[in-house]
């Protein structure tokens, strides 16, 4: 499949100028097609690029600058056709990336994207495991008549990893289907990281998930279906502060930022904040 990109004003300031010299590609992923509220996400790569500059290239959390970090911005990929057809771009976006020995870290768009690159993911990492920072658990089946829905994420994930594999972070809304189907394959934990997940998690590889709406809307208004009693940015710094005890994260997204209900640009600066935090953990994470 060809996979085409629009030039865009890159991450921050990467510090390797080739995609061949960089360890892992950093893609904007502008999908904004099922979802149920807002609509806005296409434009979210941008938005987090362009405030990721107003950000110090150091970081005091890491004692280290984004600069040290072997990342390559492509740019956003160039979908055409309809939504399968989409998908399938970013599944053999990630395909390529794992033949190239690179990691990957989407920039959303909706949060269909994950399950296209945990699909991809799925066949070079048979023991995937996904951790996903959300307020819902995604889990509806089919979501108002769609096979593919962004409400239907983690129920997709689920069908390819199998019971056991995922770990629901913030989720605080659902039916009580939703809840059975939790408790009897899922792993859920609405107010924190583990240190018991961690231990679990160390060597396994693990794809990350970070949907915005996790976050309370009082703080973080712009993303396309806020949930009222979410966490606050210092929760979910704290929680990805934990996740550094793993050892293979193999790849990574934020998703669900919606610009157009971020007028002052803060949603958008938690998510540059976030997907620098994501940069340094899988550059931590060398297996």
């Amino acid at each position: 499949m060809t996979i085409r990109f629009v030039p865009v004003k890159p991450f921050s300031e990467g510090p390797c100028a080739s995609y061949e010299a960089a360890a892992i590609a950093l893609v904007g992923a502008p999908l904004d097609v099922t979802g149920s509220y807002r609509g806005g996400t296409r434009l979210a790569p941008c938005a987090i690029r362009e405030i990721s500059w107003e950000l110090e290239d150091y970081s005091f959390d890491e004692g280290r600058s984004i600069l040290a970090v072997p990342f390559f911005d492509r740019g956003d990929l160039l979908f055409a056709g309809d939504l399968r057809h989409n998908l399938r771009q970013i599944e053999a976006l990630v395909r390529r990336h794992l033949a190239d020995g690179k990691k990957t870290l989407l920039l959303g768009g909706e949060h269909l994207i994950t399950w296209a690159a945990v699909r991809a993911m799925r066949e070079r990492h048979e023991d995937l495991h996904l951790v996903v920072f959300d307020a819902h658990a995604d889990l509806s089946d089919p979501y108002r008549r769609m096979r593919l829905s962004h409400a239907c994420t983690v129920r997709l994930c689920h069908e390819e990893l199998g019971a056991d594999r995922i770990f629901l972070l913030g989720v605080r809304t659902g039916t009580r289907e939703d809840r059975r189907f939790i408790k009897e394959r899922l792993c859920l934990h609405p107010r924190e990281v583990p240190a018991a997940l961690v231990r679990r998690l160390r060597d396994k590889p693990v794809y990350v998930s970070v949907d915005l709406d996790v976050l309370d809307p009082a703080s973080a208004p712009g993303v396309t279906t806020p949930q009222l009693r979410g966490w606050t940015f210092e929760m979910l710094d704290r929680a990805l502060d934990r996740l550094r005890g793993l050892r293979r994260i193999v790849g990574a997204d934020v998703v669900e930022l919606c610009p157009p209900y971020d007028p002052a640009g803060v949603t958008a600066l938690m998510g540059a904040e976030v997907a620098r935090k994501l940069l340094f953990l899988m550059d931590r994470a060398k297996g």
